[in-house]
């Protein structure tokens, strides 16, 4: 009988935790462009949402070969596609402190 109330509260120890595993948190953010769109309707720009749509851009109109995920995780990613399509008004904003404009360069 001990074993059966051991296994029992085990289970019930789990269960508060079941939750994190069903999906990522971030499936439940929604983005209208570069702007995540909260509960109430309001629009904020997030990193999230930004790189996002960064890589969307550069996948669709430029031919980068990014996604989001590399975009967001890999600063690499994110440069490269801002050098191909940061020039491109929707997403110069979001590459502005990754590219080097108009200050020296010494390549």
């Amino acid at each position: 009988m001990n074993l059966k109330l051991s296994a029992a509260a085990a289970a019930l120890a789990v269960l508060p935790f079941a939750g994190f595993a069903a999906g990522p948190a971030h499936a439940a953010i929604q983005c209208n462009g570069a702007y995540q769109v909260l509960k109430s309707g309001e629009e904020i720009a997030t990193p999230y949402c930004e790189d996002t749509y960064l890589a969307y851009i550069g996948q669709r109109f430029y031919g980068t070969k990014y996604s989001a995920h590399q975009v967001r995780w890999n600063p690499l990613a994110k440069r490269d596609t801002c050098l191909v399509a940061g020039h491109d008004i929707r997403v110069s904003s979001i590459c502005r402190g990754l590219l080097n404009e108009g200050g020296r360069n010494f390549n």
